[in-house]
């Protein structure tokens, strides 16, 4: 099995590299980054990727010179992307680009009949229907996203009829249980208790933002409504998910909080293979806990359900929102709070309009983030 790697030096990437390195029968042909140059050149080395991508421009100029004593193809930009997914030794591909950057090259694998491993949420969640005509055959798209992983494993096997509702859970993240959330600061929001993920993910695991999108994604994964989607506050993280069917019995989903477990589980289903991870035990499991979210400190939840239900263009806001406010609230310009209070005012302020196509889609992307960038010079 002849895999891809996007975004090869975050979190996933970094992850996949260690679960490529435990399955005898999986090579790494191709790595991308944005910018992380140093990242990238020893993970070619590491792997003997045949292809890498620079996605940055300016980062490529100035470093694509370091990669000429590598018998490896160096290239840059989305058209960079593009061309390594669409290659023909690829057999596997896994997302774990961030944000909007992801949605062009999962269509793009889609197409080449690739098998698509996705841990992009924003893809699903902003442009499901472009996804979901691209899919070629059953199995080819794989969710990544732990909690997705869970519920796709739960219902093998079942007759969708029988579900009754499917439930997400969330960590909480670092600061769930602190009072005045105002003064958090991106350290102490970047301290996740259980995961080690990305940035982004990281803010948006304390603000259950992530749930918010999980939510979205698992309604157009699994054809699922809302009203059928519940989320509950699993501060162990051992729980990924649970299944409700009709007869009064629940399926729950367990193991430890660990990404490179789904991740290997989208390389290798249906089967299952020994990758040397921490088990999980009965001890693990006997003092787990459930509590409803506080939706009135973390109104992330009900601000995507709010979007989902408003349309297209404001679950697009929603995204470009989340991720600008994001990089502001790291730098210091603005406050814990204002993340979702200024995400509220994107989706409604770019309510009510259609997206139908990839270009209708990056143009409203970019307009909803340059709306909230001017938003955020007058936050507190």
């Amino acid at each position: 099995m002849n895999i891809a790697i996007l975004g090869s030096t975050g979190s996933i990437g970094t992850n996949s590299l260690l679960v490529s390195k435990k399955l005898n029968n999986v090579k790494v042909i191709g790595l991308t980054a944005n910018c992380n140059v140093g990242e990238l050149l020893k993970q070619v080395t590491e792997t003997s990727a045949k292809i890498a991508v620079i996605a940055d421009e300016k980062s490529y100029k100035k470093n694509r010179d370091l990669f000429s004593a590598k018998k490896t193809t160096l290239s840059s930009g989305y058209r960079g992307i593009e061309n390594l997914v669409e290659d023909d030794r690829v057999d596997v591909v896994i997302n774990g680009l961030s944000g909007f950057a992801g949605l062009k090259p999962t269509l793009a694998a889609l197409k080449a009949g690739k098998k698509v491993a996705l841990a992009n949420k924003e893809a699903i969640v902003m442009g499901w229907h472009l996804i979901k005509n691209e899919i070629k055959y059953k199995g080819q798209l794989i969710p990544v996203d732990s909690e997705h992983s869970a519920v796709f494993q739960l219902l093998i096997g079942e007759n969708f009829k029988n579900v009754s509702r499917i439930i997400l859970t969330a960590s909480g993240g670092a600061v769930y249980n602190r009072k005045d959330l105002e003064n958090v600061t991106p350290s102490e929001c970047l301290a996740h208790p259980n995961w080690d993920m990305g940035e982004k993910i990281t803010v948006d695991s304390a603000t259950l933002m992530n749930k918010g999108l999980e939510l979205i994604e698992a309604h157009n994964l699994f054809g699922i409504s809302y009203d059928k989607l519940g989320v509950y506050i699993h501060p162990q993280s051992v729980v990924h998910a649970l299944v409700e069917y009709i007869d009064g019995t629940i399926t729950a989903h367990m193991s430890q909080p660990d990404m490179r477990i789904p991740i290997q589980y989208a390389l290798t289903t249906p089967d299952r293979y020994p990758g040397g991870y921490k088990k999980l035990s009965v001890d693990d499991i006997k003092n787990i806990q459930f509590s409803k979210p506080d939706k009135e400190r973390f109104p992330a939840l009900d601000l995507a359900i709010k979007a989902a239900k408003q349309g297209s263009a404001s679950i697009i806001a929603l995204c470009a929102a989340d991720e600008v406010v994001i990089k502001n609230f790291i730098s210091g310009k603005i406050s814990f709070t204002s993340l979702t209070s200024i995400i509220e005012k994107a989706i409604s302020q770019f309510k009510g309009r259609p997206s139908a196509g990839l270009k209708e889609i990056e143009q409203l992307y970019l307009q909803a983030s340059d709306w909230v960038s001017n938003e955020v010079k007058d936050a507190p």
